[in-house]
């Protein structure tokens, strides 16, 4: 089984998804319906601080993955996409969406998400990673 994946990468300089022109992100010129799997990566979500460093503002992760999530739907004609996972170590965050019919029917599914600090020692979060490992199932 063949799945086209759309991914994107963005520096949000600590923006909200208010602050701009974010259908960028999801390139409404390309036919979205023939589109399986969505990712998502953001940089500088949080302004750096040591406050979010030790304690990363988990709210900002929602807001784009909540805009993502219309934005895309809103380029869809014949099915919708569905938010399955993120993962955010303070101003990186990794989202994850999906046709809807692909999770419903199981066909993608045990999607797992995960970070590595290796900052300060394995302490902090200001340097690291996150990663998706997705599973799939052919018919």
């Amino acid at each position: 089984t063949t799945y086209r994946i759309f991914v994107n990468t963005w520096n949000v300089n600590a923006g909200t998804p208010t602050d701009g022109n974010v259908s960028d992100l999801v390139d409404l010129s390309q036919d979205h319906d023939k589109i399986d799997i969505y990712i998502f990566g953001f940089q500088e979500l949080v302004p750096l601080t040591t406050g979010q460093v030790l304690n990363a503002d988990q709210s900002r992760g929602k807001a784009w993955e909540d805009c993502l999530c219309n934005l895309i739907n809103q380029a869809r004609r014949t099915s919708k996409a569905v938010f399955v996972r993120s993962e955010q170590l303070v101003g990186v965050m990794l989202a994850v969406f999906v046709r809807a019919d692909l999770v419903n029917n199981n066909v993608i599914r045990d999607v797992k998400t995960t970070h590595i600090k290796v900052g300060v020692g394995g302490l902090a979060g200001n340097k690291g990673a996150v990663a998706t490992r997705i599973k799939t199932v052919s018919y």
